[in-house]
Parts: structure tokens; sequence; C-alpha cells
């Protein structure tokens, strides 16, 4: 049996191939924390992404924990370029 595979690029321009990224519904509301075990990366680099603006919060919870819509991340991981939601 073939399984399919993509390839994903990261902002640092590494290719990383696997499955499709599937996870959480839409609407889910996720911490960094959530986000890097579903994206099976670094907590550090969710957090650094979201400093830079380049990984959309929804918000953030009064203990200052940013909120992740899982619809945005995929919409983010779907972007044709990192510059390309710029205006």
């Amino acid at each position: 049996m073939r399984t399919a595979r993509h390839a994903t690029e990261s902002t640092q321009g590494v290719q990383r191939y696997g499955p499709p990224v599937s996870g959480p519904l839409d609407d889910a509301l996720l911490s960094p924390r959530e986000v890097a075990a579903w994206l099976v990366v670094d907590e550090r680099w969710v957090a650094r992404a979201i400093a830079r603006d380049d990984l959309p919060v929804m918000g953030y919870r009064s203990c200052g924990t940013p909120v992740v819509s899982a619809g945005e991340v995929r919409a983010w991981l779907r972007r044709p370029d990192p510059l390309g939601d710029e205006t």
C-alpha cells in the first residue's frame, strides 16, 4: 500500500516530509503547548512565531497565555510564502 507524502516548508526554508497535517477541529482554541504537540515542533518555536507575529493569535487568557485557533494555524501553514499575507 502506498502512502502519500506531502512536503511542508517552515519559515526557515527547511522541508519536512510526512502525512498531511490533521489534528483538532478548525474552531478549537489551543495553547502554544497544544500547537507544538499538534505540529510536532518545539514549544519555543511556537513562542517565537507568535512573538514575530508570524502565527496569528486570537487573544490571550487572563494569565497571559496566547490562544490560537486551529483553523488559523492551518491557513497559516498553507500560505504560499512567509511574506504572502503582508500588505
